[in-house]
This record gives structure tokens, C-alpha cells and sequence, in this order.
């Protein structure tokens, strides 16, 4: 559509946004002199794994098959390309100093806590940054395929009239 979207600019509005839990904003090199973004949000509301649901915004003229397909395209890039060890790296590494910075606001600590709890396991809270630092470009070729098949899909097209 000709307008520059910034990874930040994404992140600043999905944090917001109730129901999300966790979610990735990443840029994706098309070779072209601009970058695509693929958004990865997991929603909260369920302790079941696997729940991710990808959002994309019709640029005007775009219809919806065209944009499933680029869609469904980008999930196949992610299941089957190499993942760049150095990026993963990057997502870790913001991971970590999101987690400590949300370990400073007492409110922030009462509801990771409560969430930690609500999981089973308040210990977890302890770990989870070891957990997200542990995790191998392999761990994710593994999930990624084993998770965004098609029998796991559930598709939702939200049209203004």
C-alpha cells in the first residue's frame, strides 16, 4: 500500500491488544529493496501449545485468496527455509530483556506470578528465560512442522462490509 510499517510501530499496538500473550515481530528478506513482516502472536486464554494465530492487513486491490496464498507461502518459508542463527539470537536476546524489565514493576511481577501459578507451576517463572535461550533453529524447524499443517488449521476472514 506504500506505507512503511515498522516492527516497532507493530509491536507497540499488539501489546495492547487484550488476549495476546507473547508474540514475534520479524522481518523476512525478500531479496526486493524492502523487507515483509510476518507477525507471530500466541493468544492467551488456553495453556494448550500450539495456539498461534497469523495476522495480515489487505493492502487495497489484494484479495483475500491472494493474501491466504502469500500467507500460507511465508509458513512454508518458515517450515522450510534456514533460520538465520544470528536473527534467532536477536529474538532471544529481546525475549530476555523483556522478561527482566518486566521483573522491575511489582504489578508486572504479581501477574507473571499469577499466570505461572494459573500454568501449574509458579516455579516456572524462574526458568523462563533458560527455557527461551535453550531453544535451537532445529527445536523450531521441529515445531513448526509438526504445528502449522493444514489438518491444524482454522481459517477466519474478518471483512468490513
Amino acid at each position: 500500500s506504500g506505507e512503511n510499517v515498522y516492527p516497532d510501530e507493530l509491536e507497540d499496538y499488539f501489546a495492547e491488544m487484550p488476549g495476546v500473550d507473547k508474540f514475534t515481530v520479524a522481518g523476512i528478506n525478500t531479496g526486493k529493496p524492502y523487507e515483509e513482516i510476518m507477525l507471530v502472536l500466541r493468544l492467551t486464554g488456553d495453556a494448550d501449545e500450539g495456539l498461534f494465530i497469523f495476522v495480515g492487513k489487505l493492502a487495497d486491490g489484494v484479495d483475500m485468496s491472494t493474501a491466504e496464498n502469500a500467507l500460507l507461502e511465508q509458513i512454508e518459508k518458515l517450515k522450510n527455509d534456514p533460520i538465520d542463527e544470528q536473527e534467532l539470537q536477536k529474538v532471544k536476546n529481546k525475549f530476555e530483556i523483556t522478561f527482566l524489565y518486566s521483573q522491575y514493576k511489582v504489578l508486572d511481577r504479581a501477574m507473571n506470578l499469577a499466570y505461572f501459578d494459573w500454568l501449574g507451576n509458579v516455579d516456572l517463572i524462574n526458568n523462563e528465560p533458560q527455557c527461551y535461550a535453550a531453544v535451537t533453529t532445529h527445536d523450531i524447524k521441529r515445531v513448526t512442522n509438526l504445528t502449522f499443517t493444514p489438518q491444524h488449521c482454522s481459517t477466519l476472514y474478518y471483512m468490513k462490509k
